[in-house]
């Protein structure tokens, strides 16, 4: 079984780097599409949240960029939800993370979270009473499972290095704006489709598909050497059957074997 398991898992890698090659392109293309936003050196304006200029039902294309003028975020916003390809960029110029978001499973999500927190009771749960709730022993195993889901489909991504004093140019139709601001683009999202990241120099990361904002299937991770550091299956956002993880010299350490509920039950390490 763990034989036609390792099998199964070249086929995936070996699908997983032809869909590489399809990404590449793909950002190519956009990028190219967001960088026709005019880049304005100075704007003297003071420095505001964003919904100061948007608000909360704003619909239309989001650009960002550092002092130095480099990109920092670009995308497309649906009622303030991000919604299809969203890139970030470090301060270097080096893209950082490409993901596919879905605003409309996003909504779903959220209103789902809120209807099985108390039916019929208001209002919603704060984040800090979700994550008691997840931690609660007494809870039942399904509100666990549900609430462990739901708030880890809704907050993949890790934004804080798109905190600084930014320049943004956002265009509704045809009204073009410009301002200053250092709040983050959107404090939730739910990815639907690619995930990927990059190390600063431009290095691969890690990559794979997440499904209704959790991560499924083959994924893999490098070092920051560019070597490969691990790969695997998710099952529901869990490491599943059998993981391979390498040194920085690509060498093949160990494998290891998780179940359902993603706890080791066996080790194999390599001489």
């Amino acid at each position: 079984m763990k034989k036609v398991m390792s099998a199964m898992l070249f086929l995936y890698v070996c699908a997983a780097a032809q869909a590489q090659k399809n990404l590449s392109r793909r950002i190519a293309s956009a990028t190219n599409a967001y960088s026709q936003f005019p880049y304005v050196p100075h704007v003297p304006h003071k420095i505001f949240p964003a919904e100061h200029y948007i608000g909360v039902n704003y619909r239309g294309t989001w650009l960002s960029r550092y002092p130095n003028g480099q990109l920092c975020d670009s995308g497309y916003l649906k009622n303030n939800m991000p919604d299809g390809i969203w890139k970030s960029w470090y301060p270097n110029g080096q893209l950082r993370m490409m993901i596919e978001c879905n605003a409309k499973k996003l909504a779903a999500t959220i209103n789902e979270m809120q209807r099985i927190y108390k039916p019929g009771f208001s209002p919603p749960p704060h984040l800090q009473e979700m994550k008691d709730i997840m931690n609660d022993e007494e809870s039942v195993p399904y509100d666990k499972l549900m609430y462990r889901q739901m708030y880890l489909s809704i907050h993949p991504p890790d934004l804080k290095d798109s905190t600084a004093e930014l320049l943004v140019t956002v265009q509704e139709g045809d009204t073009v704006k410009t301002f200053m601001t250092n709040t983050l683009p959107f404090s939730e999202c739910l990815v639907h489709g690619r995930y990927v990241t990059w190390f600063p120099d431009g290095t691969l990361k890690d990559s794979g598909y997440c499904e209704n904002g959790i991560r499924q299937g083959v994924w893999e991770e490098w070092n920051e050497e560019g070597t490969q550091r691990a790969v695997g299956f998710y099952r529901h956002g869990m490491r599943w059957k059998d993981w391979r993880y390498f040194n920085k010299e690509g060498k093949l350490l160990y494998i290891r074997w998780y179940n359902r509920s993603e706890a080791i039950t066996e080790t194999i390490v390599l001489n």
